[in-house]
This record gives structure tokens, sequence and C-alpha cells, in this order.
């Protein structure tokens, strides 16, 4: 693996978004894209879709190059009919028709918005694929890379995706590329990506949360893409810092985006816990307007320390003036992060509050079971004596055993025969509630300072 690829898999791999991110990106996206035009953009682009129409008419019976290019551009009038675009927006939306040579059906790219940190390429099915009640579309990205260094991008999309595919989308579906803020890490103009389609009919799923379905595979695709409207983005550092419970939490960064408010924050090695999860909205600094009801937050799977908050760009008062108001957060002692437990003694080694080890067996299958005083999941990995590699623990059996107590059973495929460090979830920290919110107040950069990249 050459330097670069090493670079990009540590990275991303040490960046968690929290539940459903990248999802909720998504959605925002297309819940943006719902509705119809305003009617004087409509009746422009319909007159658009009018002339194009009668190209189309002109070159279709024609074997010209032309006429094979033309037919692969799409007409705007059925995306844009599905879709609500700012103004700024539709500048930046580039019209793609990119047929892939490969697979069943005639899949295109058509649309893709872009900046270097994130990418959104708008796919479109035909009308021959139709999803019924418990069918699935399956993605299984295949790769991505630069199509002129070759260097492997893959890491910064989804592996699988369930996109789902309403009558209400005319087809489309959104492959979405993600490079966390902070990162010194751009996408390249010029893409090659590839996936595998598949639908599944008949989704069910038994008690044992086993998946059933008769899959109907749709073959590969694969597209050369080239950005031209890619955009950079803004980027302004601050420098604030946040008392929280005692422990600092700086504000380094703001990464303004066509979507998204980045925020890159760090955390002092001084703090005595580590600052795990921060709960909160986003107002405008002089109405006070809600513009986000929550905060997402990217975090460290090696530290469990958050890295960045996530939020909505697309409502960003003129002016700029923003207010991030914390509301709680979760605090992880730096010194009850990890346990050991003896397997010969049957012990833990400096035990912590609220969590006590109740069984330890070893053997070529081993087992420890925990009782503890919340229904929070209390370990993420272990590690062995033997070995500094940090191993996912196995999905644990749950026992509720009385009032705010829970019982973890968990089985392993090792003899744990000496010593066994367990890190403790990042949830599993002590919950600050604030009597009085915390207000941030920042100068988000403005949006009309996007400029294309040179």
């Amino acid at each position: 693996m050459n330097p670069f690829d090493e670079k990009v898999r540590s990275c991303l791999e040490d960046e968690i978004m929290e539940p459903d991110t990248l999802h909720t990106l998504e959605e925002r996206v297309l819940a943006r894209y719902r509705g119809t035009r305003r009617k004087k953009a409509a009746q422009l682009f319909l007159m658009m879709s009018l002339l194009f129409s009668g190209l189309l008419f002109y070159t279709a019976n024609t074997e010209s190059v032309f006429a094979d290019k033309l037919r692969s551009v799409p007409i705007l009038k059925e995306f844009l009919t599905a879709m609500d675009i700012s103004p700024a927006e539709e500048k930046s939306v580039e019209e793609l028709g990119i047929l892939s040579e490969s697979g069943k059906y005639d899949v295109r790219l058509q649309y893709a918005l872009s900046e270097d940190k994130r990418v959104f390429l708008y796919f479109q099915f035909p009308e021959e694929v139709v999803l019924r009640e418990n069918d699935h579309l399956e993605i299984e990205l295949l790769d991505v890379y630069d199509q002129v260094t070759k260097k492997d991008y893959s890491m910064t999309f989804m592996k699988n995706l369930n996109p789902g595919m309403p009558p209400s989308n005319n087809g489309y579906i959104v492959i979405q590329g993600f490079i966390p803020a902070g990162m010194d890490l751009s996408f390249p103009e010029k893409l090659h990506i590839a996936f595998r389609a598949n639908v599944a009919r008949n989704v069910s799923y038994d008690h044992w949360g086993t998946r059933s379905a008769e899959d109907e595979p749709l073959g590969e695709y694969r597209y050369d893409v080239e950005l031209q409207k890619m955009e950079k983005r803004i980027l302004e550092r601050v420098g604030k810092k946040v008392l929280i419970d005692g422990n600092t939490l700086v504000i380094d960064q703001l990464e303004r985006g066509l979507k998204t408010l980045d925020i890159v924050v760090s955390q002092p090695k001084n703090n005595n816990d580590i600052i795990t999860e921060i709960s909160g909205y986003m107002r405008d600094g002089k109405t006070k307007k809600i513009i986000d009801e929550d905060i997402t937050v990217s975090y460290s799977t090696k530290t469990g320390e958050i890295h960045a908050l996530y939020l909505n760009g697309e409502e960003i008062p003129e002016g700029g003036e923003v207010e991030i108001v914390l509301e709680d957060a979760i605090l992880l002692p730096k010194d009850q992060q990890y346990i050991t437990i003896d397997m010969q003694k049957k012990e833990m080694i400096h035990p912590i509050p609220g969590v006590s080890l109740e069984m330890a067996s070893a053997g070529k299958r081993s087992a420890l079971t925990f009782i503890t005083e919340s229904n929070i999941h209390p370990f993420d990995t272990y590690k062995t004596s033997a070995s500094a590699e940090e191993k996912r623990l196995p999905h644990p059996g749950v026992q509720t055993i009385g009032e705010n107590r829970t019982k973890w059973s968990y089985v392993i495929d090792e003899d744990l025969s000496d010593e066994v460090v367990l890190r403790r979830a990042r949830e599993s920290g002590r919950k600050v509630v604030f009597e009085t919110p915390i207000v941030i107040e920042l100068k988000v950069p403005s949006a009309n300072s996007f400029t294309p990249i040179p």
C-alpha cells in the first residue's frame, strides 16, 4: 500500500460519524430537492426542455457521434420538477448524462454536486427496475479512484448502501463521498467510480436477524466522471475555547460547504475527562431562530474524543452570525477508560464505579459477564497481554436484572488465559446536563466567496 493509501485508510478508519450522519446528510439533500420549482423558473426550463426535445427528434435517427452523445445528456425537466434548488445550488449542478458501458440496464450518472470535501452523484435507474413492497435496492461500491494518479478514494464512500428508490424520485439515487472536517485531503476532479447493484425481492428477517430474500442481480456499473464545477470549501481559523465541566473544548476551524457547516474541534491533553459527546442546536445569532435542531459529531475510534461537529449550512443568516447552544455532554474519565481483568484470579484490577465483574471463564471459548448500574453498553474493544491489537467485542447477551441494573455477557472465540484489557464504550461515561446552556458565538464566512477550484 502506498503512503497516500495508508494515510487515507488510517485517517478515515479513525473517524466515525455519530449514528446516521451520512444518511442524515443524504436526507438533507433529498429533502431540499422535493417539491416543485417556482413558476418562472419552471417555465424557463420547460422551454429549454422543449428545445432540447426538438434537437433529440432531429438527431434520433442519425448515426453520428454527436447524436450518440446528445442522447446521453439528461433532460432537466424530470429532475428539476422533483427538486427545489436554490439559485446558488442551481449554478453548481453539473449535467453529466454518463451511461455505463456495463451492467444489465441503462443506469446513467445524470447529475453531480461537488466540492473538495463532498461529492454527491445522482444516478438514475430506468423504469424497468421496479421496487415493490419489501423489495430493497442494494448498492455495493467496488472502487473509487483518481483517474489521473490512480489513488484510491473508496474509503471516502460508504461501501454498502440501501438507498431505496421511491417513485417520486424518478429512479434517482444518491451516492456520496465524504472527507471528514479538518482532514488534509481533497477529492480529485476526475473520478472513476464503480458499483454493483442488486434488487433484493421479498426481504424478510427471522427472530435471529437472519436475512431472507430473492436476489435479482442488476450487474456492475462503471463511470469516468470529470467534475468541472467542483468548488473549494471556505476555511476559517477560530481558536475559541469552551469550558465543559472543567474540561476544555477548542473550536479550531470552521469549514463552510455547499450544504453543511463543519466545525473542527480538539481537546487538550491535560483534560481530566474525554469529551465523547455533546448535544445541542444551532440558532441565528440575532433572531435566535433555530437553524439546526441537532448537532452531529464525528469521533476517534482510538481515543473516543469528538473531532468535529456537523450542522446544516443551508440556512446560515446573511451576516453569518450564529450561536451553537450546548445543552449536555458525556464525559469519560481518562483514568477509567480501560479496565483490566485478571483471568486467573477472576477479578478486576482497579475497579471502576458502577461496573462489577460477575464471572470470568477462560478456554477455547472465553466468557466475561458484568453487571452495570445503567443500561448503557459498557465496553467496545478488548486486547490481551499477548497482543496489543484491539479487537471489537462480540455482541453481548443483555439481561435487565433490576431497576438500573443490567447484566452483560460476552462470549469470545479466543483463549483468554492471562490479563484482558477492555476499553469502555464512549457512551458509558457520565452525562452532564448544563443548568445554563453553553452558548458559543461564531461568525460564519460568507458562502458568496465560493470559487471553482482552478
